[in-house]
């Protein structure tokens, strides 16, 4: 079958980012409202789907702009400065519409119908209970429950993570494309402390039936042999390591609600006596942000060129990329945290802003990508092995 590129005006990373930065004050004005409300109102996610932000990864033939990541960090990171849920699903919701272009181009075209924009949310392996899958003709009939679906509310397309019996009764770990109408989602589900308008549910399948094109193997995943490559050019799908991408994004947005607390510190601090050791602490705390997210762009770019160059990326170096997502993470945490402290009790005031953003920042850290102990333990093996 022949692919046609679907043609629209492409815009570039610097487009994306001014526009992002122009939404800031809508985005701060919404935030309280969505913070109680525990979701978006449909006009503001109808303003990022405008806005092309869910097209940045999205496959070239199949209608998005395959521009290299570091333009969605740019964006997340000025999303990040009005509402810290908005920039934890436009940085996560973005990299799965990427993932999306790993499967057959049958499916793809399901997904990416007539070239539009596609929100696609995702179920790990590790949030799945109580999933049975059955072959059945070409395909699988699925059931099962699913927590913390990020984004649910508003999603075209899932994600979700199966796990398939085999002849010697093993599992094989796939991924598979779903309907976002075939989910039932379970209201009131989401009750964490922060990131409340991310709306991350619980959801289930009952007898779902999955057909054999929309399904991958995890293991093609890894291997940078899935089906996708067949359709899709670009360096994105260039055999990079799926694993690198994964972890970085789930490291931008905390990166971007520390920038946030950096804004709101310089605001306060405008409207009191400028105490010299509070001027310090701004100082240091925003160099940390910054590097912070230097290393991001870093790493990112080191992902895309090695596709650009029809490389791999080696596992060492994937594995200095989990790692630095953990510590980049956990030192806008700590910049963050100061900031917050230096600020006074002041700001802890039920509904203040940085009351939300301390929060979301606590929240967004803990995910289970950026957790410095495995990701630092594996790196440091790596490196005692002789690899790096």
């Amino acid at each position: 079958m022949n692919y046609v590129r679907v043609q629209h005006s492409l815009p570039t990373a610097d487009d994306l980012r001014f526009q992002a930065e122009r939404m800031i004050p809508d985005l701060r004005a919404r935030a309280g409202d969505a913070d109680r409300n525990g979701e978006f109102l449909p006009e503001a996610i109808r303003e990022l789907r405008q806005a092309g932000f869910f097209r940045i990864l999205q496959p070239a033939r199949f209608g998005g702009y395959s521009l290299n990541p570091t333009a969605l960090w740019n964006v997340t990171r000025q999303l990040g400065r009005g509402c810290g849920s908005t920039a934890f699903l436009v940085s996560l919701l973005t990299v799965h519409g990427w993932i999306a272009g790993m499967f057959e181009a049958s499916a793809q075209e399901e997904v990416f119908e007539n070239g539009g924009d596609t929100i696609v949310a995702n179920l790990s392996a590790g949030v799945r209970r109580q999933v049975s899958a059955v072959i059945e003709g070409k395909g699988l009939v699925v059931s099962g429950v699913w927590d913390f679906a990020s984004g649910i509310d508003f999603a075209d397309w899932v994600i979700t993570a199966i796990g398939v019996p085999t002849a010697n009764g093993d599992l094989e770990e796939r991924i598979a494309l779903v309907p976002r109408k075939e989910f039932t989602v379970e209201a009131g589900s989401w009750t964490m402390v922060g990131a409340r308008a991310t709306g991350s549910k619980r959801v289930a399948l009952r007898d779902a039936f999955i057909p054999d094109h929309r399904m991958i193997r995890w293991a093609d995943v890894e291997a940078g042999t899935y089906p996708g490559l067949r359709c899709n050019e670009g360096p994105l799908y260039q055999r990079t390591g799926a694993g690198s991408l994964l972890v970085l994004c789930s490291a931008a947005p905390v990166i971007a609600i520390a920038g946030a607390v950096v804004d709101h510190f310089v605001e306060t601090v405008n409207r009191r006596k400028r105490e010299q050791w509070a001027v310090i602490e701004l100082g240091r705390s925003t160099s940390e942000v910054n590097m912070a997210h230097a290393l991001l762009l870093h790493d990112t770019n080191e992902l895309y060129e090695a596709g650009l160059r029809g490389e791999d990326l080696s596992l060492p170096t994937q594995a200095r990329h989990r790692a630095d997502a953990a510590v980049m993470s956990r030192v806008a945490l700590s910049a963050s945290d100061r900031l917050v402290s230096a600020l006074g009790g002041s700001v802890f005031g039920a509904g203040h802003p940085v009351e939300r953003l301390f929060r979301d920042i606590h929240t967004v850290a803990t995910h289970h990508r950026v957790q410095p102990e495995p990701a630092c333990e594996l790196y440091g093996r790596v490196l005692l092995d002789g690899d790096a």
